[in-house]
Formats: structure tokens, sequence, C-alpha cells
């Protein structure tokens, strides 16, 4: 117990390590609006109208459409949080149901000693993981909402799985997927929400999370109750039912959440966004040197590296490069993400 308080020391020791400084500000709030004109630029407009007759029909329509996006976008802005919410708290209903007692389950109905419990334990996490970056990445091309739904309703059908499989070997490994796919879901329903939640509103949505909790350790109770009465098979069914309820939840999002759009390569370049935020950073410090403005408004100016355009060099190296040259003098250009 002391290794692991005294591990516990370490992520908290990196808390002091954020600066407010570097945080969002009007970026972080809730998504934009519905994009005007549909995606059509304006030259395209143009061109395609003939004469000022016909400029003049197709506004009415334009705007008409505005209208009904904004009313639309207005809409999921009210029903998307409280959605998301309720089915979460479901979810949380169903699973404190049988999470607690899967490992008596392991040891009363497989046989299952100590160490391959925990094992098993041990092995979920990195399924968990693994599992989110694969949704992360489906998300891109099905839709947030419908990616949750998936994994979802394939852990509940996993779930019904190992109520009917007697064999181990074969319902060990089936659990383990199943607590991936059910727990790695988290992240998307989590920028559901805060996508369609106002930065002054999210504090009350966070904190339904304690209700989670409370629901979590009230349904344990109710759950126990159900394993004395009709064993643990039984029970996860109950389990599947009430996350088949939570995941219908999900279904309406389908329609009032927008898909993550990509650029016009055809994929998200976060690596791009890092590096320009990097840049960005660095000539900022450079700035607040001494002698950063006069370089700066010089006809060569010596700008740190992460200013000029380096080719193929990445952020990383000019950063390197920037820390060797004036590491000297205490000045750091390694910007904290």
């Amino acid at each position: 117990m002391l290794v692991g308080q005294a591990l516990s020391l370490v992520p908290c020791a990196m808390l002091f390590a954020f600066r407010e400084a570097e945080t969002l500000g009007e970026e972080s709030e809730a998504i934009a609006g519905p994009r005007k004109g549909s995606g059509v630029s304006s030259s395209n407009r143009g061109s395609s109208v003939r004469g000022g007759k016909a400029a003049d029909a197709e506004a009415p329509a334009e705007a008409e459409a505005d209208t009904a996006a904004a009313a639309k976008r207005a809409h999921a802005l009210r029903v998307v949080p409280w959605l998301v919410a309720s089915a979460d708290v479901c979810s949380m209903l169903g699973s404190g149901m049988t999470v607690k007692y899967f490992p008596i389950f392991f040891k009363d109905d497989l046989g299952l000693g100590p160490i391959a419990v925990n094992a098993i334990y041990v092995i979920c996490p990195l399924l968990i993981s693994m599992a989110g970056l694969i949704a992360q990445r489906l998300s891109l091309r099905l839709g947030s909402a419908q990616t949750a739904f998936a994994f979802r309703l394939t852990g509940i059908a996993l779930l019904v799985a190992i109520s009917f499989i007697r064999q181990r070997n074969v319902l060990i490994p089936i659990y383990a997927l199943r607590t991936g796919l059910m727990n790695s879901t988290s992240g998307l329903t989590k920028g559901i929400l805060n996508d369609h939640v106002p930065k002054h509103r999210r504090g009350f949505f966070n904190a339904l999370e304690s209700l989670n909790l409370f629901s979590w350790s009230g349904s344990a109770v109710l759950g126990g109750v159900l394993v004395s009465s009709i064993g643990y098979r039984h029970t996860f069914l109950c389990t599947a039912a009430v996350q088949t309820m939570s995941a219908m939840f999900l279904v309406p999002l389908f329609t009032l959440v927008e898909r993550e759009r990509r650029d016009a390569a055809g994929a998200v370049n976060e690596k791009q966004i890092v590096r320009q935020m990097r840049r960005e950073r660095l000539a900022a410090r450079w700035r607040a040197l001494p002698w950063g403005e006069a370089t700066e408004s010089a006809s060569t100016p010596l700008l740190p590296p992460g200013n000029r355009d380096d080719g193929d060099e990445s952020a990383d190296e000019l950063e390197t490069l920037w820390d060797q040259s004036w590491g000297s003098i205490g000045f750091s250009a390694a910007p904290l993400l």
C-alpha cells in the first residue's frame, strides 16, 4: 500500500506543470453553428445564378435554409446533453449490477484463482486503450454517436454470450473484449457532451458523474440481491437489458450530432495543428526577449527556428535546437501541451 501511495504522488506532481495561460479561450466553447450556404462558396453560387431575378429568387430559399439549420442547432443544444447524460447514467446502473461480482463469478463458477483473476484485470485496461483508439478513428468515418452505439451494442451482445458459454477458455477472452468495448466509448460521449454544452454549464453535467458513482453503488446492492435469488448468469441478462435501454438514448444523436469534419487531404492532421501552436508560442516568447522586437523588425530577422519555414524539420527538432541555443540564459522553448 505504501508503494502504491508513493506512486500516486507522481501524477499529482504533474498537475503543477499545467499552465493556465496555455488553455484555450473561446475555442473551447461549444462547436460552431451551422455552416452558411451549406458549403457552397459565394463564387460558385454567383456563377450558377443567371441575372438579378434569379439571385432575388434564391435569396429567400437560402434564408429559409439558414433559419431551419439554426433551429435544428438550437434543438440539438437543448436535447443532446440530456440524452448523453441519460445514456451514461443508465449504463452505469446496469454495469453496477454485475461488474463487482465478476471476480466472485470467476472464482465460484469458473474455478479461477486470485492470480488468474488479477491477470484478467491487468489485460482489460490495455484492451480499453486499444479499443478507444480504434473508436476514435472509426468516429471520423461513422460519427461519434454511431461508433459509440455500435461498440456498446457489441459489448451487450458479448455479455449475453457470457450468460450461456460454459467453457472458460472461450468465456475469458469474450469478457475481456466486452470490457474493452463497453469502456472505450466514454471519450466519444464526453466529447459530444462538451461540444454541445457551453463552458459555464459544463460543471453541472460533470457533477452528474457523482450521480453515476451513486448509481453504481446502489445498483450493486440490487445486483447482489439478484445474484442470490436467480444466479450470476441471469443477472448478466438483466444487466444486458438495462444497458440496451441505455444504448437507445444514443440513437437520436445520429441526426442531432454532426460528424467530425476532415481537412482537405481527407484526414485530421493533428500533428500539423500542434506544430503550428508550438511555432506561435515560440514566436511570442522570442518577442518577449529584450532583443526580440529589434531582430524581428530587421530586414533579415533572426526569428526562432519554430517561426521559420524549415522544410521537413519537425517541431520537436526545432525546439531542441532552440533550447540548446538559449538554454544557458534560462529560456525554455518547450511548452507543455
